[in-house]
């Protein structure tokens, strides 16, 4: 009986030390954050007073910005914390979960820390309407300031590449192009997507000899309700043909605009 009323009470402890303050703190830090999972992408958004830095991650690159916060908006946050009693928020009374990694949230002042990571584990359904209250502010905070942070750059394809069938893939924004180059196609120029600001990789293949011909056949008794099976089977034929990969850099914080082209079976940016 001692020992259950000691860890009652050790509860009851933790709970109060962690328990948001009725003013906020000076040295309040909030961290909004997905790991990279089995996915390979997550993102790390990190609010503070003086400074709010977004950390956009991928397995081979991290990019990430500075932005600040009015103090009406934080200290809104802070109070949308409060009122939903972020430091009650426990998880479901399962077993971990391998292959789940959802939103997760640290809040920590001075030597205290409220820490909800959903790695493997899920928010309890009772606490809800109350975790997503507090997500669903700081989600549309987080999609604000990417998109503000975010600049317009342009894939500008060469007449050369005409009868190429190229796939091109950047690795920070699921970005994928992958097209028959026709003179239809050069008629999209340039295409324009958006970039986090930084320094972006992304893979080029470049597939040879592709034969219109062979599409149309592929393609000949297409049902769409099954386009599946022959986007399969054009996959297959893509794959089989000869092709060349190259590796391909951006920094949009130099030019704003990339072309390819081709030069001896190489593609490369200018």
């Amino acid at each position: 009986m001692k020992y259950i009323l000691s860890l009652l009470l050790f509860s009851f402890a933790l709970h109060a030390t962690d328990k948001l303050p009725e003013s906020m703190p000076e040295d309040i830090k909030i961290v909004y954050y997905k790991s990279l999972g089995h996915a390979g992408r997550g993102f790390a958004m990190e609010i503070t007073p003086k400074n709010c830095i977004y950390k956009d991650k991928s397995i081979r690159k991290e990019n990430e910005f500075n932005f600040t916060l009015t103090t009406e908006e934080l200290t809104n946050i802070y109070r949308i914390l409060a009122k939903n009693k972020v430091h009650k928020i426990n998880f479901a009374d399962e077993e971990l979960i391998h292959d789940y990694d959802g939103i997760s949230l640290i809040v920590s002042w001075g030597n205290n820390k409220i820490d909800l990571s959903q790695s493997g584990r899920r928010v309890s359904p009772s606490w809800t309407k109350e975790w997503n209250s507090i997500t669903e502010l700081l989600e549309k905070i987080r999609e604000r300031e990417l998109t503000n942070a975010t600049k317009e750059v342009e894939l500008i394809l060469d007449k050369s590449l005409v009868g190429s069938f190229i796939h091109i893939q950047m690795d920070s924004n699921h970005f994928t192009f992958r097209k028959y180059i026709d003179t239809d196609t050069l008629k999209e120029n340039p295409i324009r997507f958006k970039l986090l600001s930084g320094t972006h990789s992304a893979f080029c293949i470049l597939y040879k000899d592709y034969d219109l011909k062979k599409k149309k056949e592929i393609y000949s008794d297409f049902e769409p309700d099954r386009s599946s099976i022959w986007d399969e089977k054009h996959n297959q034929y893509v794959n089989s043909l000869k092709n060349e990969t190259f590796d391909l850099s951006l920094d949009t914080r130099s030019k704003k605009s990339f072309q390819l082209l081709k030069k001896k079976d190489k593609l490369v940016v200018q």
